[in-house]
């Protein structure tokens, strides 16, 4: 707890809020790290034998993603609310400038987020498992996409962690 949190204490909703984020994003977050790093190795010949147990991985963690940024959204969308007290705030103050920066990365993540779960992966089980080669370039689409997805998820903790130590207030 810092900055602007510190001044509330604990066991107040923006601090249980904080947590409830913080939580879900490092659910939704870390298992794109694992699922990018463990990805590499199955678009080679050596994970075809592998291939349907990733692909239930990533099925079922698409799903613990999906519950995850909602409760982000939901819990952001919350705390956005109590700390950032009128426009000008977002025009007028680093904190707001920051916020909106954070606000447009994670928005692509989600926008890349929704394209894997609702087109990538579909295509992923209709696909032929039988011919490894149709699969590659829908493979390559979700690798590049996850890739992306993971990357822009550190620029966003890069900026959040900014956002600690700005106050609201300006």
């Amino acid at each position: 707890m810092s900055s602007h949190q510190a001044q509330k204490g604990y066991l107040t909703l923006p601090f249980l809020l904080d947590v409830v984020h913080v939580v879900s994003i490092s659910l939704w977050i870390g298992g794109m790290f694992f699922v990018r790093f463990c990805y590499g190795f199955f678009l080679r010949d050596r994970g075809k034998d592998l291939w349907e147990i990733f692909l239930s991985m990533i099925k079922r963690f698409s799903n613990l993603a999906t519950y995850s940024v909602y409760l982000a959204g939901l819990t952001g969308i919350v705390l956005a609310f109590i700390r950032i007290k009128g426009f000008s705030i977002l025009v007028d103050t680093a904190y707001g400038k920051t916020f909106i920066a954070k606000l447009l990365i994670v928005t692509a993540i989600f926008v890349l987020g929704g394209i894997n779960k609702f087109f990538i992966i579909p295509a992923l089980g209709k696909k032929d498992e039988a011919d490894w080669n149709s699969l590659l370039k829908v493979k390559e689409n979700l690798y590049r996409f996850v890739t992306i997805e993971a990357i822009l998820g550190i620029i966003a903790l890069l900026i959040t962690a900014l956002l600690t130590h700005l106050s609201p207030e300006g």
